[in-house]
């Protein structure tokens, strides 16, 4: 499958800077200790490819998902490479208590990189699932930001989302939360970050969801009024390496506007998905005629196809990789630039805790406490809740 076709691009990005930067990378890595949690994503499986084979002393990964850290071992694995690294993989939550020692005792590492998040807007729909992203997109990423500070690494990377720009939903709120409070904290090492758009593909994305609806005979269905930002999981790769290693503390890294990376609708990729796929798409009024598309018809060059219109919360209209209240400033690269994080009103990372375990310490949990708690931490969060969610849809 082309990316990039589907996304009716041309040309890779960060290939110039990574190029242009590699002897720096490689002198950085090299013999290096490194941790990186939420490694069996797709963005942390791309991030970890690319110091493997910058010849680390010790690659330890961790995800809670332990089929594909399973398969992203096997896929380092099975790299071409000859590498005397020490590989190894742990099944491991970041805001446990086991994830603690395991860092006190395989430890200690020179870098340390958190790819570990719920990233979907869906997870805001109900208390719990909501607390579960806030424990593991902020409450997790300060608990290991103070180990990094025990061990005195040379750099801890988080990655952020773009949608931590002026957020209108929970998801991008905690990313934006965590940049806050992790910066809050007097700490001695540098903190760094990047922000970009949709990885095309991903783990549980609407386009990873194309193929997997096709493999099933089931119908295609997305937003049509919906554009999006995309890159592929090698650029997210590219992109955290490069901050992880140049970041000055307090940046994050974005992509630079330009021609090649521009908005598509999801209907296009839509499109192009399918014609690569050898077929046309059979456009239905909604879900029920979807459904029953390959019974009802017998088309062997058309495919099922929803579009519906965008009424579920926390979906922006536009996306951005800054604030109004941010200054987008030029990097040393041809296709990076970066913002300084605006830490707005101070709040401390240890009272945050605090609030949340109050709020969670019943046998219930209230979605609009939670809430009142983000916007403690970023007043600007404006919330939009329409009362709809995406388990609604196919």
């Amino acid at each position: 499958m082309n990316i990039l076709k589907l996304l009716d691009r041309k040309n890779s990005l960060f290939k110039f800077d990574l190029k242009k930067n590699q002897n720096n990378i490689d002198c950085a890595l090299v013999g290096a200790r490194v941790l990186v949690v939420g490694a069996a994503g797709t963005i942390g499986s791309a991030v970890s490819a690319q110091i493997f084979k910058r010849f680390p002393s010790e690659l330890h990964l961790v995800d809670i998902s332990e089929n594909n850290l399973v398969e992203t071992v096997r896929y380092l694995r099975s790299l071409n490479i000859k590498s005397d690294c020490n590989l190894r993989s742990f099944v491991s939550d970041v805001s446990s208590d086991e994830f603690v020692k395991l860092v006190k005792n395989f430890g200690p590492y020179d870098y340390v990189l958190n790819l570990s998040a719920l990233k979907h807007v869906r997870s805001e729909r109900d208390p719990y699932s909501l607390y579960r992203l806030m424990k593991t997109n902020i409450v997790g990423s300060i608990k290991l930001n103070a180990l990094c500070e025990e061990m005195k690494v040379r750099k801890y990377f988080c990655v952020s989302t773009d949608k931590a720009a002026d957020p209108i939903n929970a998801m991008g709120c905690s990313k934006r939360a965590m940049e806050v409070l992790l910066l809050s904290q007097q700490f001695s090492h540098p903190i760094s970050f990047a922000r970009f758009a949709n990885v095309a593909f991903s783990d549980g994305s609407l386009l990873d969801g194309f193929n997997k609806r096709f493999k099933n005979n089931q119908p295609l269905t997305a937003p049509k009024d919906i554009s999006r930002y995309f890159i592929t999981p090698e650029e997210a790769g590219n992109l955290c390496l490069i901050s992880t290693i140049f970041a000055q503390h307090g940046e994050v890294f974005i992509p630079e506007n330009n021609q090649e990376l521009k908005p598509i609708k999801f209907e296009l990729i839509l499109q192009n998905f399918l014609l690569e796929k050898g077929f046309v798409p059979k456009y239905c009024h909604n879900e029920s005629e979807a459904r029953n598309f390959f019974t009802a018809y017998d088309d062997l060059l058309s495919w099922p196809v929803y579009l519906f219109d965008s009424d579920t919360s926390g979906e922006k209209s536009i996306e951005i990789f800054s604030s109004v209240s941010e200054t987008v400033l030029k990097a040393d690269f041809k296709e990076i630039s970066k913002v300084k994080v605006d830490k707005g009103v101070y709040k401390d990372a240890n009272q945050f805790i605090q609030k949340m375990d109050n709020i969670t310490t019943g046998d219930k949990i209230i979605k609009e406490d939670l809430l009142n708690l983000l916007s403690w931490v970023v007043p600007e969060f404006e919330h939009l809740d329409t009362g709809k969610s995406l388990d609604e849809r196919m």
